[in-house]
């Protein structure tokens, strides 16, 4: 599954050896959160096996599906990780859950002792922001028939792990809209 552009685009296998070899295998039962709203997130997973939701909430309370992340890519909210701020996101596990989890003082020792990390860490946090530009570009100028025709592309076996209501919300539309969209699309 392609959600996430930038777990394509560069070679991680340092970075998941690192987590699998000084961090913790963790289990996460359905619904469990990796990280909470308002808490700092201390921890960068890689995902073994499973899936997490990344939601925000607007100031009436709503919530807003933001990001995902599947099996065979890391879990974490970056910002909240790597400045140690309190998290404008929580991330729970959508199915049971396994991954491999680092802390923020393990990550932080090895960046300061070791340049070549830093180095490989800076590039990472550079495809990072590159992927969510891009999301954000799209935003504005896609459509929102074209934003669900891209994730659809990207992605098929969303569909099956996740609601339409939920997917609307990710795509930030009203899940009566996404319906015109799919019957539209159905019909041509």
């Amino acid at each position: 599954m392609d959600f996430n552009h930038y777990i394509n685009s560069y070679n991680y296998s340092w970075l998941i050896d690192f987590i699998k070899e000084n961090g913790i295998r963790k289990n996460y039962d359905k619904n469990d959160f990796f990280s909470q709203i308002n808490s700092i997130c201390h921890e960068i997973g890689f995902v073994e096996d499973g899936a997490f939701r990344y939601t925000s909430f607007s100031t009436d309370g709503t919530p807003h599906v933001v990001g995902y992340a599947f099996k065979n890519t890391f879990v974490c909210d970056y910002a909240s990780f790597s400045l140690q701020k309190p998290s404008e996101v929580e991330i729970d596990a959508m199915t049971e859950c396994v991954v491999y989890c680092i802390d923020y003082n393990t990550v932080n020792k090895n960046a300061l002792s070791n340049h070549e990390f830093t180095l490989k860490a800076k590039h990472i946090t550079e495809l990072l922001y590159a992927d969510v530009y891009k999301r954000y570009i799209n935003n504005h100028i896609l459509t929102a028939k074209e934003r669900y025709i891209d994730l659809l592309k990207r992605c098929p076996n969303l569909f099956s792990l996740v609601t339409l209501k939920e997917i609307a919300s990710f795509l930030n539309i009203r899940p009566e809209t996404l319906s015109r969209i799919r019957k539209k699309i159905n019909e041509e």
